[in-house]
This record gives structure tokens, sequence and C-alpha cells, in this order.
């Protein structure tokens, strides 16, 4: 790129990774470092596990870890979330070969993952700017792969998504919807596998959190997990300017509301917000219920209520839209329609536009091509065709396709047969399959 944009984050994560080599993990929110650390446990270990590699490749030469350069760093900041782009569009073709029509399994399949490998705005995001946001989205698409398996591997479900969490707690809000599902399709025998699984995502939390002081629950002395999630969402006040969202809208004609300004009565941007949070989050749970549970009516329930929350919820950065993006794809792959294929491409070429416009906004050398576009009514489209998208997409999935109660009670008499005569359940057949 012939500018140096986006310095901050780079430089951020190379004084946090020679800080967590030099000092003890249990001082490190303490420290008085430049650039205060607004992360989980979850990018700390990796920025730790990076640095050791860093050190024992002797890549800062004499001068050691602490010498260490943002220029130095940053190929091996941008290998994880290039590495993690790749196993996402695996997880990808892997997901969609389980639900999808067998007639278009192949084709949709490469399809999808062409689709996440190749959308200009992952490849920015990732290799260009730099950004972990591919990592966590790992996570979580290897948690809905686990659902779909049902009981299979019920509890690898809990911990996945814990360990998202541990660098996006955004992705709780999916948690409900992938326990529900394995609930419904698997049983009882589920259940006890899902429990189990929460008690090792607590554990997981847990022990990621110990060496640096970070409890699920207060300690004295310690922070919790909420407290540091507040503290990261409180270094940037008001509504959103950089991301697609509801909250672009007005730029055409004024600024946003800050988002603890009262607009409507008692009503602020950031209470109507969260509203509409939690009505697009009960909407996507009606949206896999009318689906009655199958597979497809799941990837359809979680693809509304993660846009949903990227759309409406204040205080959201550009980046955060990426997981909607891989949902939205595989909602296209395993249910093609125009309701679902044009959201998919609008919301992939909407994220591309709103990163790059954010990254060359804070160009410190010369613009980059297009960067003078960065004006209200520019972003204005980018939010008006977030919010279309959401609304074609909710539209188009509301009414399940014809097949799908024949199909998900198969499904079940399958597995119900299957369970009766002690034989494994049958990992090559879509949970709906025609869906």
């Amino acid at each position: 790129m012939p500018v140096e944009a986006f310095v901050y984050d780079r430089r951020a994560f190379t004084e946090w990774m020679i800080a967590l080599q030099r000092h003890p993990l249990a001082s490190f929110y303490d420290l008085p470092l430049h650039i205060p650390a607004d992360h989980l446990p979850g990018t700390l270990w990796l920025l730790t596990g990076l640095g050791t590699l860093i050190s024992w490749l002797g890549v800062g030469g004499e001068r050691g870890i602490a010498g260490l350069t943002p220029q130095e760093a940053q190929p091996f900041l941008k290998a994880l979330p290039i590495l993690a782009d790749l196993i996402g569009g695996v997880l990808i073709a892997g997901i969609v070969r389980r639900v999808a029509p067998e007639r278009l399994r192949t084709r949709a399949a490469l399809l999808a993952a062409a689709g996440w490998v190749l959308a200009p705005g992952a490849i920015f995001i990732s290799a260009v700017w730099g950004q972990w946001d591919a990592i966590s989205l790992v996570f979580m698409l290897g948690a809905l792969w686990c659902a779909l398996h049902g009981r299979r591997y019920a509890v690898a479900v809990p911990p996945l998504i814990a360990l998202a969490m541990l660098m996006k707690p955004q992705f709780a809000i999916l948690a409900p919807l992938l326990g529900l599902f394995v609930l419904i399709d698997a049983g009882v025998p589920a259940a006890r596998r899902l429990a189990v699984g929460g008690v090792l995502a607590a554990g997981i939390v847990t022990l990621a959190g110990w060496p640096f002081h970070v409890a699920l629950l207060p300690v004295e002395g310690w922070a919790t997990y909420a407290e540091r999630a507040s503290f990261a969402a409180n270094r940037f006040h008001g509504t959103t300017y950089g991301a697609v969202s509801l909250w672009l809208i007005p730029l055409g004609i004024h600024h946003p509301p800050n988002d603890s300004e009262a607009i409507l009565g008692p009503l602020t941007a950031a209470r109507i917000g969260w509203g509409l949070v939690a009505v697009s989050a009960l909407a996507g749970l009606a949206v896999a219920h009318r689906h009655r549970w199958s597979a497809g009516g799941l990837i359809a329930g979680c693809a509304v209520t993660y846009l949903g929350f990227v759309l409406f919820a204040t205080r959201m950065h550009e980046r955060y839209l990426l997981p909607a993006l891989a949902l939205t794809l595989l909602l296209a792959a395993v249910r093609p329609a125009l309701g679902t294929i044009l959201p998919a491409a609008a919301l992939s070429l909407a994220f591309f536009a709103s990163v790059y416009l954010s990254y060359t906004s804070f160009a410190m050398d010369a613009a980059l091509p297009l960067g003078r576009l960065r004006t209200g009514p520019v972003l204005s489209a980018l939010g008006i065709a977030g919010v279309a998208s959401f609304a074609v997409l909710l539209v188009s999935v509301w009414s399940p396709p014809a097949v799908v109660a024949v199909a998900s009670r198969r499904s079940r008499e399958h597995h119900a047969a299957s369970s009766a005569s002690g034989e494994a359940m049958a990992g090559g057949q879509p949970i709906n399959a025609g869906d």
C-alpha cells in the first residue's frame, strides 16, 4: 500500500507483544502502556505465543524482543488472520456440503468457499490491514459445524463459542440459537453433552483469564470479563460512523446523535439500538422455529441474528460485519435464491467499501484513490444498503421451503433409528436434505 494507514493497530499489537514477553502476565493490564490494552485475554494469548516464536527466531537480532519494530512484527501479525481466512473457507465448504441439497452440494460448497476467500473485504481486512477478526470467526464457524452434526459433536459447541468470545464477546448472541438447535435435533443425550461442554467452556474462560487476573465473577483485586469488555466499548463514544449500520444513514443530512443523547422521549440511540438488536435476535429464533429447526433454518436464524446485531447496535467497528458476511454466504449457498444471494453480494461489496474508506481516511501520506469519496452521502448509501439487505434477507427466509417439514421429520426418524440400532450417525447425510 502506498500509505501508512492505521499504524495505531500495528503499534498496539507490537507494544503488547513486547510487554507480554518482558512482564508478568498478571501485571499486563496495569502497565503504563502507550496504547491501553482494550482486548480480552484470547488476543493476548495469541500475542504471547507469537512473541515467543519471534524471540525464538531471533527476529529482533541483538536487540531481542524489546527492540522489535512494528515493521518487523507485521508479517507475523498478518500471517495468523490470513491462515484463518483459509481455514474459514474450508469450514464454509464443509458446512455447505452437509446442508445444501444433494444436487447442488459440490458446486455450492466451491462457490461459497470462493465467495469467502476471494471476497475483497476479507482479503483487505486480513492481508492489508492485518486485523484478527477472522481468527475468532473460525471458532464460531467450528461451533456451527459441530452443532450441525447433532449429538456427535455437541460437547464441542460451548467450548468453541467460548474461544470465539475470548476474542470477540459479541458471538454470545449466537449461543442460544446453537444450543437450542442441538437440543431440539438430538434430544436428551445432546443435553448431557452440552452440559459437559458448558463446564468445559467455563473452565477454558476461567483458565484463560487467570494469569491476567481476569475472572468470570467478581474477585477482589481482579477485573471481570464484563469490566474488560466495558472498558473496550467505552473507549469510543457515540453512534457508529465507520461501520455499515443504521446509524450511518443520517450522515447524508446531518451527524447521527450521540448514543447517550435522548432522541425520542427518554429513548437514546443506544437504547433504540439495543431494542432493535433484541427484536432481530427474536426474529432469528422465529426463523429457525418456522424452519422446524432444520440445518438451513439454523443458518438463516444465525444470519438474521448476527446481521441485526451489527446493523443496529451503536459503537460498532466496521470490521464487526465480517462474520455476517460469512453467514450470509452460507445461507446463499444452502438456499440459493435472489433474496439470499443479493444480500450476500451487497454486504460483501459494502463491507469492502466500508473498511477501505475507514482505512484510507486515516492515511498519513498521500490519499489513496477513492479516499476523497469518504463523504456523508456515500456512507449513508452504505448504511441504506446494509439495512435493505437485512430486510430483503428476513423477508426471503421468513417462509421455509415446502420440503423443510418433510426433510426435518425424516432426519429425526433416521436419527432415532440409528440410535436404537446402536449404529453411527450418517455423517455424510445432510441434516435437512432438500432444504
